[in-house]
């Protein structure tokens, strides 16, 4: 019901809505259709058959990062620069003793809500062999909730010395 009402109710309430390629559907369309004055795309199969005045296509720039693709769709004139990914980061207090180099994977997706998305253990530790022979001086930081400690039980830290598993740790 509220996925009926929440467009009627917001009809045409927002000036523009911005739909980059990752998050497009028809369906998608339509929703930003009914709620926006404009919307504003980059993803061409379906738009370029739309006949809507309101859906303005924005042609992605080749061998651009997909960043700065979204940033088009509001800026067309927009350069690598305004992305500043300068996050102006203060480290925290590492209460987990971290060495210098490490790697950060989260081995698993959407808190184990949506399993067909995870990849298999066994080609995770795989990855961790690959990574101890290309980056022998870097630890592997494994993060995950409570609901991923079931991968812990599969990684035998005799077989994986540059591996810490913080899954399921509070920081």
């Amino acid at each position: 019901m509220l996925f009926v009402l929440f467009p009627i109710l917001n009809f045409r309430k927002y000036d523009a809505v911005f739909l980059n390629h990752f998050s497009f559907s028809k369906s998608n369309l339509t929703l930003a259709a009914f709620l926006g004055k404009d919307v504003y795309t980059n993803y061409k199969e379906f738009t370029s058959s739309q006949s809507s005045p309101a859906i303005h296509f924005i042609d992605p720039k080749p061998n651009t990062h997909d960043a700065l693709q979204n940033v088009f769709l509001i800026n067309s004139s927009a350069t690598l620069s305004d992305l500043n990914f300068n996050l102006n980061y203060t480290s925290q207090k590492n209460s987990f003793n971290l060495p210098k180099k490490y790697i950060v994977i989260q081995a698993s997706s959407a808190n184990n809500k949506a399993p067909y998305k995870n990849w298999d253990i066994e080609k995770w530790l795989e990855l961790f062999k690959y990574l101890q022979i290309k980056s022998p001086s870097s630890t592997l930081v494994l993060l995950g909730d409570n609901t991923e400690l079931h991968l812990n039980e599969k990684i035998n830290s005799s077989s994986h010395p540059n591996v810490l598993s913080l899954i399921g740790k509070q920081l």
